[in-house]
């Protein structure tokens, strides 16, 4: 398994991904400063603890962050969704037999905004077998600047739907992303999807903080 952190630096916006899996080991780095269009990307802590895998890796960002509550088939095309970055057309294969730094333009590899990448996925496919997968989710780091909530459902639809805000002060912006994961309980076979209304009602401004997100 691996995550992916985000740590506010004094000049900018350090990702910092910590990987443990399929005898994979170490840190894959992406840094951007506030006054700079590129992104460097470090892969000098990566390597490989054990002989059964080769070094040669893919690597690509995909659209969904790692279920971690499943141990089995998390990385799977399904569970990630599709593919927003192909660090191989840009940087090509990853070698862990050689420590790397790369600086690519920030419209390739964009870390915030509509297009940004936190709150991704990472994922390595082993070359010598593709099945052989490494994912890791784009999370953030520490307390400063971070909020989080979640509205939960239970019927007709069922699951949750997650909000995730970061600032970042030396960049004078806010990022938010929204994560829905939700299963519609039916038991009619031939509808297994539905369309809906979704609002956030916010109430008075005693309780400007508390809000409930209303399904019809």
């Amino acid at each position: 398994m691996g995550i992916f952190l985000v740590s506010h630096l004094a000049g900018g916006i350090k990702l910092k991904a910590y990987i443990s899996q399929h005898g994979v080991q170490g840190e894959v780095t992406l840094e951007q400063h506030y006054d700079e269009r590129s992104i460097q990307i470090e892969t000098t802590g990566l390597v490989r603890k054990v002989d059964t895998w080769g070094d040669l890796w893919h690597w690509s960002i995909r659209e969904f962050p790692v279920e971690y509550t499943r141990l089995e088939e998390r990385c799977t095309d399904e569970r990630l969704g599709k593919q927003l970055v192909n660090l191989d057309s840009i940087l090509g294969p990853l070698d862990l037999n050689q420590t790397s730094s790369h600086s690519i333009d920030n419209d390739l590899l964009p870390l915030t905004g509509t297009n940004g990448v936190w709150g991704a996925s990472l994922l390595l496919e082993n070359d010598g077998d593709r099945t052989i997968r490494v994912c890791a989710t784009l999370t953030v780091a520490g307390s400063g600047g971070i909020k989080l909530a979640e509205a939960r459902f239970y019927a007709p639809l069922a699951g949750s739907i997650y909000f995730e805000w970061v600032g970042f002060s030396t960049l004078s912006t806010t990022d938010a992303i929204i994560i829905s994961d939700l299963k519609r309980l039916s038991t009619n076979k031939f509808k297994q999807t539905s369309d809906h209304v979704w609002k956030i009602f916010v109430t008075d401004a005693f309780e400007a903080e508390r809000a409930v997100i209303i399904y019809k």
